[in-house]
């Protein structure tokens, strides 16, 4: 018999509401930009994805937004655990020139983290234990 590692996984119940911004860059009509709000019902946290890129037509599943909060996590893990200073660390990762790009990529990525640890909140799955049920490498 195999344990379940994940005991409080299937008790969470998750849901979406999407909001379309518009693009501001003309020359990636194939690319838009959505406001996501994603609620875990069980224990009332709610979270937002401010500017998850998309393209048109395409609505992302719950599986779809936790592996963008882990992988954007994990970046800003990585950023403070490097060496360089965090802003720098994201220029060398994008291969950008403008630190300002630095700083905002690693902005983003904490808002990430921030958001992803209140959705986990209370529901007894950690960062770890995600990783695993969303078959991804931290």
């Amino acid at each position: 018999m195999r344990q379940n590692l994940t005991p409080y996984w299937d008790d969470l119940i998750f849901s979406i509401n999407i909001e379309q911004l518009s693009t501001k860059h003309r020359c990636e009509p194939w690319f838009k930009y959505l406001k996501v709000h994603i609620c875990e019902h069980s224990t009332g946290n709610r979270t937002i994805i401010p500017k998850y890129p998309c393209r048109p037509g395409h609505s992302p599943s719950i599986e779809e937004l936790l592996t963008y909060l882990l992988h954007k996590s994990k970046l800003y893990v990585e950023a403070l655990d490097s060496t360089m200073e965090p802003h720098l660390f994201m220029m060398q990762h994008f291969k950008w020139k403008d630190s300002s790009q630095g700083l905002t990529a690693f902005l983003q990525a904490q808002d990430c983290f921030n958001s992803l640890c209140v959705l986990l909140k209370g529901t007894g799955v950690d960062v770890e234990t995600l990783a695993i049920i969303l078959n991804k490498q931290l």
